[in-house]
């Protein structure tokens, strides 16, 4: 790592998973700074990245309600990685998930395409997540 006096630093905001919606994010709760060579050490990505509060436990990430996980907007159209973890708008609510592009045999809750839609029983991607806290994904 680069010295702490030498090293470039990033606001990355802080948002609440339950205030966004199709219209986009509400101003940020608040902002930290963060080292740019340990986000991009940590997680692979050093631009775009906000992080919020779990909306619930996810099991297969050992994701406790309310941790604090890094996040990437998914913009509607853009391409879902297969195997990746989202955020999901569905029924008035948030949920974390895994993107499948067809069934497999994994027991964790997983989208498929033919879930995915902007009917209210329909899966709406909004974000990727990219890591927690302290730990990437």
């Amino acid at each position: 790592m680069i010295d702490v006096n030498d090293a470039e630093w990033v606001d990355v905001p802080e948002y609440s998973v339950f205030e966004i919606d199709e219209q986009g994010k509400l101003p940020p709760i608040l902002t930290t700074k963060m080292r740019k060579d340990w986000l991009y050490s940590s997680l692979g990505e050093t631009s775009g990245i906000w992080i919020a509060a779990a909306p619930s436990r996810y099991e297969a990430l050992a994701i406790e309600r309310l941790t604090m996980i890094f996040c990437k907007d998914h913009k509607p159209g853009e391409r879902l990685i297969h195997g990746a973890h989202y955020l999901f708008s569905v029924n008035g609510g948030v949920i974390i998930a895994r993107f499948a592009l067809r069934e497999d045999s994994s027991d964790e809750p997983t989208v498929l395409p033919r879930d995915i839609g902007h009917d209210e029983e329909q899966y709406q991607p909004f974000a990727r997540i990219i890591g927690q806290f302290a730990r990437p994904l």
